[in-house]
């Protein structure tokens, strides 16, 4: 059973993932060039809206999705080795927009100054910051008191999951 955490996405989020597309790039596997896909997206919206979060709410990725066309890319000026390449997966655009929406949905989940992974300048360094200022500031308590005082700030810091 899944546990339903993200909202559903809406006609809108869909279309303006569709209309920031770069039109320039290249397609994946599907051979659905980005061009037209950015060009149609008042028309496209809806049903892939459908198809996304039916996805969600099933917990199901398409396989065809999964697909990518490998090209390699030469990181030297005469390449004569494989080693001299560098693999580039070219996937489709349309799992990629829904990816994008995924993100921008978990990333509201964890908007949190506490939470330091996949959020944008936010670093290591940053968690570390904030434990010697919570040391810091708890440093002229009582050894028990301090203790506790670390306990419960790591307890906050770390991500609960619903429905377990």
């Amino acid at each position: 059973m899944y546990v339903r955490l993200l909202t559903f996405f809406t006609v809108d989020d869909v279309y303006r993932k569709l209309h920031k597309l770069n039109p320039r790039k290249g397609c994946g596997p599907d051979s659905i060039p980005p061009r037209l896909l950015k060009s149609a997206a008042h028309i496209l919206a809806a049903p892939l809206l459908t198809v996304f979060n039916n996805s969600i709410s099933q917990g199901q990725f398409p396989d065809v999705w999964k697909r990518a066309d490998i090209l390699p890319l030469p990181k030297c000026k005469n390449p004569t080795e494989a080693k001299d390449y560098l693999p580039i997966a070219l996937t489709s655009t349309i799992p990629k927009c829904m990816e994008r929406l995924l993100v921008s949905e978990l990333q509201a989940l964890m908007s949190d100054k506490h939470r330091f992974a996949y959020q944008k300048n936010k670093s290591t360094e940053d968690a570390l910051i904030l434990t010697l200022e919570t040391i810091t500031e708890t440093s002229h308590m009582p050894r028990t008191m301090y203790m506790e005082s670390l306990f419960i700030s790591q307890v906050l810091l770390t991500p609960s999951v619903q429905g377990r």
